[in-house]
């Protein structure tokens, strides 16, 4: 639904305003800020959302548009709901792990696991979920720093000596250029991922004072 309420938006912007769009980009906005509760929480219902950091980045996107302005506090329930996924120390990730940073595919909160305990499913973060992370708090007005200096860590962690991107580490099946090699593991850059890694970039890199990455 976001990701149709954006698209739709962009055809706003770009001058087309008839009343089919109009209307169907405020019922959208408005669908979209129902998941908003009283106390500034998102509601995802007893399913939850199969990509929340995507849903979650798209909503702010859509309720950050000029269309969307009467749900300010809707959208920083969003921003809120997509800042609490980041994988940074509240969540127990240390600034030298290859997960911190960065957002990913999981359903649930990605806390770091206890030791001998199983991890929940897609737990670690990727290029793409932490690229639309990033470009929805910056349209949002986020300012702390600390958060795009963390999430500059990881993508860092992601660029190859020649300059490219891979889309997650330890992961030959889902970086789509595969393994250019064993040992150390390495992967090959590709086009969408680079394309990806210097999107984010161009957000974190005008923030000062740079973190070492591990």
């Amino acid at each position: 639904t976001p990701l149709a309420v954006t698209a739709l938006q962009d055809a706003h912007d770009a001058g087309v305003r008839n009343p089919v769009i109009e209307t169907a980009i405020r019922k959208g906005v408005v669908w979209l800020a129902k998941f908003a509760k009283s106390d500034g929480t998102i509601d995802a219902g007893p399913d939850g959302f199969d990509y929340p950091v995507y849903t979650a980045a798209l909503s702010v996107k859509a309720l950050s548009h000029a269309t969307g302005k009467e749900h300010v506090k809707a959208r920083d329930a969003w921003v809120k709901y997509l800042l609490d996924r980041q994988l940074t120390e509240k969540l127990g990730w240390k600034r030298d792990e290859k997960q911190y940073g960065g957002w990913g595919y999981c359903r649930v909160i990605p806390k770091k696991p206890e030791p001998n305990t199983f991890a929940p499913p897609l737990i670690e973060s990727n290029l793409s979920a932490t690229v639309f992370a990033l470009e929805a708090l910056k349209i949002a007005g986020v300012t702390d720093a600390e958060v795009y200096l963390r999430a500059e860590a990881f993508l860092r962690r992601c660029q190859n000596d020649d300059g490219g991107f891979h889309f997650i580490y330890d992961d030959p099946t889902r970086n789509k250029a595969g393994m250019a090699s064993s040992d150390p593991l390495r992967f090959h850059s590709y086009g969408s991922t680079t394309a990806d890694g210097v999107r984010g970039l161009a957000i974190t890199e005008p923030i000062p004072h740079p973190i070492e990455v591990g």
